[in-house]
């Protein structure tokens, strides 16, 4: 059970919104607040529980759809590194529709072409089994190829069953219960891919926007 410990004073807001998500740093022992209605980042003191600075300067990349992306790029061109946290964070996502899954995994795609237009193109590859069914499909078509075409299948599932299992391992998601969600999953991806291709809308918090060749946002309603 969570209770209240106390209570930290941060800025005001200049604008429109709140905030966002957090981030620990426990050797700092430092907490990162995106304060998205001024465009900034909050940090606190954990040992002494205080406000220390605001991080601003993020109103230029507001409107990127990969917002993380484009802060990397300028912290580089900078000539300063981008250093990644050694903690690996697991999170889900809580899709109380397909409507919303969907337009939760357009958005995700749509930032791959964003950030990799020509690359995008060809992605669809990488969706193994359902390429893999269709193509046992049209080789059983031909009598002296269905031995050849079976086999090529089976080895694509086992592939897939393979990287399944290692993403997996040691962790608490390894579970086989789910392996039928695997071809749904692959299937579900093509086709997400396949309409990012061929859309340049996405949906973010209840709203449209619009998305331009550079990655940037418009808001339509």
């Amino acid at each position: 059970m969570l209770g209240l410990e106390g209570y930290i004073d941060l800025p005001a807001h200049l604008g429109p919104g709140g905030f966002d998500h957090a981030a620990v740093d426990r050797r700092r022992r430092r907490l990162y607040v995106a304060h998205t209605a001024n465009d900034a980042v909050d940090v606190i003191d954990l040992d002494e529980g205080r406000y220390l600075e605001s991080i601003g300067g993020l109103l230029p990349i507001a409107n990127h759809l990969a917002d993380d992306y484009e802060l990397g790029g300028r912290v580089r061109k900078l000539g300063l590194t981008v250093v990644l946290s050694d903690y690996v964070t697991h999170t889900e996502h809580n899709e109380p529709t397909l409507d919303h899954l969907l337009g939760h995994e357009i958005r995700w795609m749509r930032t791959i072409r964003a950030l990799q237009p020509q690359g995008f193109r060809f992605l669809f590859v990488s969706f193994s089994v359902p390429l893999a069914f269709l193509g046992a499909s049209l080789l059983l078509s031909v009598p002296s190829l269905g031995t050849l075409s079976l086999t090529l299948f089976a080895v694509t599932l086992a592939a897939r069953l393979v990287l399944y299992v290692a993403a997996r391992w040691g962790d608490e998601r390894l579970d086989f219960s789910d392996l039928w969600l695997l071809p749904t999953r692959d299937i579900l991806l093509l086709w997400v891919w396949w309409r990012a291709l061929r859309t340049s809308r996405v949906t973010w918090r209840g709203h449209e926007f619009s998305v331009d060749t550079h990655g940037v946002m418009r808001i339509l309603n």
